[in-house]
Formats: structure tokens, sequence, C-alpha cells
């Protein structure tokens, strides 16, 4: 994480402090990641650190830029993604076809005057957010869909296995999809249950 902080501070143009660091996070067959934001207190410039990965087809990270566009990043084994996590929407909507995925996160915040908290995030949600067709142009570019719901959409009818809903819940961001296409919650591990995040 030290080692690595210099790079951050180059990128993001600020002297920063370390946040958080954790994994190796391995997700298994069938795994998604719901779209979201992370933590605003400690986790505003982030990595993604990739391991390694035994897949059938390629698992990619959706994160959502400044314009609202949708990229699909597929990460190789010793690959890193720098993003601003805190504020860059970011998920794993399509189910990871293989037998597991592997990479490392690590979160760092600016050092000098930075207070920002999740109730600052909260409270700045506009009433309309989770409407069917929201009012607000920056969350969909030409009025009606959303990029990213119509990414989604396009991913499955490109399968030809007909739509999934996507998942939405943020209590439980790491979900799977079942045979029968229902999704199955991964709790966390029995000693980090009692633990507010993993």
């Amino acid at each position: 994480m030290e080692e690595l902080r210099p790079l951050h501070e180059e990128w993001a143009g600020v002297e920063l402090r370390s946040g958080q660091a954790y994994g190796v996070r391995v997700y298994k067959n069938g795994s998604t990641l719901v779209n979201h934001v992370d933590r605003s207190e400690t986790h505003v410039i982030s990595c993604i650190f990739h391991i390694g990965h035994d897949l059938d087809e390629p698992w990619p990270l959706e994160i959502e830029d400044h314009d609202g566009n949708v990229h699909a990043v597929n990460m190789e084994p010793g690959e890193m993604v720098m993003y601003e996590s805190a504020k860059q929407y970011h998920s794993r909507l399509t189910p990871m076809r293989g037998r597991h995925y592997g990479s490392v996160f690590i979160h760092y915040f600016p050092a000098v005057a930075w207070n920002w908290t999740m109730w600052d995030v909260h409270v700045a949600v506009p009433p309309d957010f989770l409407d069917a067709a929201p009012s607000d142009a920056h969350r969909s570019m030409d009025g009606g869909e959303s990029n990213l719901n119509k990414y989604y959409r396009e991913y499955w009818a490109g399968r030809g296995e007909g739509f999934r809903p996507r998942a939405m819940g943020i209590d439980e961001p790491v979900q799977s999809l079942s045979h029968d296409g229902g999704r199955v919650l991964h709790p966390p591990p029995k000693h980090l249950a009692d633990h507010d995040e993993l």
C-alpha cells in the first residue's frame, strides 16, 4: 500500500493517506457485483490489482466515466486499474463464468482537509434516483434508458439466454446466479459476520 501511494498521488494530483487494503478477494463461478460507489471516508482514490483467474470467458469490470459512458475493462494477472471509487460507479453485473477470479483492493483518501462522509453522499442523492425514467441527464445521457442498463440488456440479448434482472441491493454486493436464474446471496465469512465490512 505504501509503495503504491506515490503512483496514486501522481495520478490524482493530491497528497493521499492510506485508507484500506484487502484481498485477495476471490470470486467464484456465477458471482456478480452490484453497481456501487465506495465509502467516501476512506475509499476515494483506489485501485484493483488483479492477481489471477481461471475463466471460461472474460469477466469485465464495468466502470462509468464522468460523462456517463460505461467501460467494460478486462484485466490480466499483474494489471492494475486506478479509479475514483467514491465517485465512479463500478460493478461486475455479468456473471463470472469459470472457477475463480482473485484481486487485491487498495484505497486512499486526500490527506488535507478531507471530511466527506457517507452521510454527505446520501443527502446529495436526488429523490428520483431510482425512478425508471430519471430526469437527471448525467444518469441517462439520452433522457431514456441509462447507459449501464443498456449495456446490461445488450449483454443478455447477445447471449440469447433471456434477460435476467440485475441485482440492486448494496447490503449484499457479491451475489451469484443460480442454475434457475435466481440470485443467491453470499454472506460474509463467519469470522467476519459481526463486522461492518469485509
